[in-house]
């Protein structure tokens, strides 16, 4: 039974439940000059808020890591490679909310709810992490037969590197432009 490709599908899907930054600068709102104003350029406020995101994920995810690895009885590479891709997987989805935040933000929310809630934003950060945890799943599966199980997770979790490293460039650049475009 294949407990690796299983335990990434579950670290995958719960991931793709946290999706502070798909609504972190539209929480902002109408106080986001205040931001724009302080001496911190774009690329640093946007780093701050991915970088809390992780901050609050990483703890709970090495300890559900973990708790797998020893609850599965994984051996060490098997471990390595399911935290890998873990933390690959948080990474992706901290950077993919704001990007998405920034494409789609609700800046003249009523009231915090309607942005964590009902915002396009926060909808597509999370339902985007799940299509790509999914994504991620159906890919290991494929590639389990042809490459062997923890080959293909490892395979995974360097895309999803890759794609932090496309997304980090992305918001470095036109992100951080587009975050001082807003309002």
């Amino acid at each position: 039974f294949p407990l690796l490709t299983l335990a990434a599908a579950v670290i995958g899907f719960l991931l793709s439940t946290v999706a502070v930054t798909g609504s972190s600068v539209s929480l902002e709102g109408e106080n986001l000059w205040i931001i724009k104003e302080a001496p911190v350029s774009a690329r640093e406020v946007l780093d701050g808020k991915a970088v809390f995101q992780m901050l609050l994920t990483v703890p709970c995810l090495l300890v559900c890591a973990l708790g797998l690895v020893w609850g599965l009885k994984m051996s060490l590479a098997e471990g390595a490679v399911l935290l890998l891709f873990a933390l690959a997987f948080a990474g992706f989805m901290a950077l993919m909310g704001l990007a998405v935040n920034l494409l789609f933000p609700k800046l003249d929310a009523v009231n915090d709810m309607v942005v964590v809630k009902q915002s396009a934003a926060a909808m597509l950060s999370t339902f985007g992490g799940m299509i790509g945890a999914l994504a991620c799943g159906g890919a290991v599966w494929a590639l389990t037969g042809v490459a062997g199980e923890l080959p293909a997770l490892a395979g995974c979790a360097a895309v999803l590197l890759l794609a932090c490293g496309l997304l980090l460039r992305w918001l470095h650049t036109r992100g951080a432009e587009r975050f001082m475009e807003l309002l």
